[in-house]
């Protein structure tokens, strides 16, 4: 089976990107590790992290972000219609399971690239989530 030209995949792509965008309404949370309560009543927080305590108050205005994770084979297209490397040539990843799995080994800065050039793509100015929208995505918003 011959390969798709790269338009054909950029064009797919471009579609499953636009299905999969999931709108988030704006709003207000407590944002932050709210902890536990210990056996002595004590306050606890579940990591060592100091910025993720103490709970604060963020407010964010309507979103988009994607429903799933990006992909080995959706990453490996735009390294190679940009000239970047791929992660798997760089990265012989143990968790290498197979194109349709969820890409590692790839940098902050180039996991921007990616989300900013699909943005180019489909018209939508994209970016990767900042901390404070994808933990008010993930409580089920």
């Amino acid at each position: 089976m011959a390969a798709c030209a790269p338009t054909e995949e950029i064009n797919a792509l471009k579609q499953r990107t636009l299905d999969n965008l999931v709108f988030v309404e704006g709003g207000t949370f407590m944002m932050g590790d709210v902890g536990y309560v210990d056996e002595n009543g004590q306050q606890q927080i579940f990591g060592p992290d100091a910025d993720a305590f103490p709970v604060h108050q963020v407010t964010l205005s309507n979103y988009s972000i994607l429903k799933y994770e990006v992909t080995f084979a959706e990453y490996d297209l735009f390294a190679e219609v940009t000239g970047r490397e791929k992660p798997l040539l760089r990265y012989r990843s143990e968790t290498y399971a197979g194109p349709n799995y969820p890409v590692d080994g790839v940098t902050w800065h180039e996991s921007r690239a990616y989300c900013q050039w699909l943005g180019e793509q489909i018209g939508y100015p994209m970016d990767l989530p900042t901390e404070a929208q994808w933990e008010y995505a993930a409580r089920s918003r």
